[in-house]
């Protein structure tokens, strides 16, 4: 296992030499709306996907594990509530050519409304979360 940061969200690996890669409480984060991103705005989500795409080897993974929120939200709430449908996730990886290969529901949290912050500390560590695990064909 090798942990990369190169600083930026986007991949300058190799191309086909990722076998796994993962993103665990963070994929919400490229909605995030700071100072730092040029522009101020969200990241370039399908730029992002794009690379990964290209490092990413046929047959390999990418594993999301991210805070739900409630279908039908958007970026703005991405932006404020730290979550993310799993829906938008599913239909920007799929656009991107991965394919969902499996999921699990072992994180749920039926008594999580989707709309509190996971900082809220009444809902700290045990807000409802998907996991997917996506394929490159």
């Amino acid at each position: 296992v090798t942990h990369l940061h190169n600083g930026k969200e986007t991949f300058d690996l190799p191309e086909a030499s990722v076998d796994v890669a993962m993103a665990v409480l963070a994929y919400h984060d490229y909605y995030f709306t700071h100072d730092a991103r040029p522009g101020g705005g969200h990241e370039d989500v399908p730029a992002v996907l794009a690379s990964l795409y290209r490092v990413i080897r046929p047959g390999g993974s990418v594993v999301i594990v991210d805070h739900v929120a409630k279908g039908g939200a958007g970026p703005a709430d991405f932006d404020k509530l730290h979550r993310i449908d799993p829906a938008v996730v599913q239909a920007q990886m799929e656009a991107a050519g991965f394919r969902l290969a499996d999921q699990a529901e072992f994180l749920k949290n039926q008594e999580d409304n989707l709309v509190m912050s996971p900082f809220d500390p009444s809902i700290r560590g045990k807000t409802s979360r998907f996991v997917y695990r996506f394929e490159k064909p």
